[in-house]
């Protein structure tokens, strides 16, 4: 039970925030930010946005990465849809965190420079977003992202500190 628990409760946490979305989605219907896009298409691709998370063990840059990027195709169709359920928001921060935590410095940087212009697209096309809203995102994806960025390389065999090409001739 614990073989299980340690290895695949990340992944429950992850099914059961999609669903969870859809579930928000479907009951919001007198809410006055609900999405405006029909139910049969804003159920099921809210809860796609999360997905993409289960996919992280084999793809360390496109799945965190792709939350993103679909939760801000989806801002073109609906600017509503993906900023309306919590568990969206949660989902982004978590993508942020695993972006910025890529042990290879290059892409945490792409990733983090793909989250927030995926921030700034969903902030732009939420009819009801105010002018401080993507200083809070950027604040958010950063904060999130950055816990590591920083010394990204160093810790697991990356790029020597002191600038020596390594194998060149003197």
């Amino acid at each position: 039970m614990r073989f299980l628990a340690r290895n695949y409760g990340f992944d429950a946490l992850i099914v059961l925030g999609a669903i969870a979305s859809a579930l928000i989605v479907l009951f919001s219907g007198d809410s006055d930010n609900a999405p405006t896009s029909p139910l049969w298409f804003a159920v099921p691709a809210v809860a796609v946005v999360v997905l993409p998370l289960l996919f992280r063990r084999r793809f360390p840059l496109a799945a965190p990465a792709g939350v993103w990027l679909i939760a801000a195709a989806l801002s073109f169709v609906d600017g509503r849809l993906v900023v309306f359920p919590i568990t969206v928001y949660i989902a982004g921060m978590v993508s942020a965190f695993l972006l910025g935590n890529l042990p290879d410095g290059r892409r945490a940087c792409l990733g983090l420079a793909v989250s927030l212009a995926a921030i700034t697209i969903i902030v732009v096309n939420n009819p009801a977003h105010a002018a401080g809203d993507y200083a809070a995102g950027t604040l958010h994806g950063r904060v999130a992202g950055g816990f590591r960025l920083t010394g990204a390389g160093s810790a697991r065999g990356g790029r020597r500190a002191t600038g020596d090409v390594v194998g060149a001739d003197a």
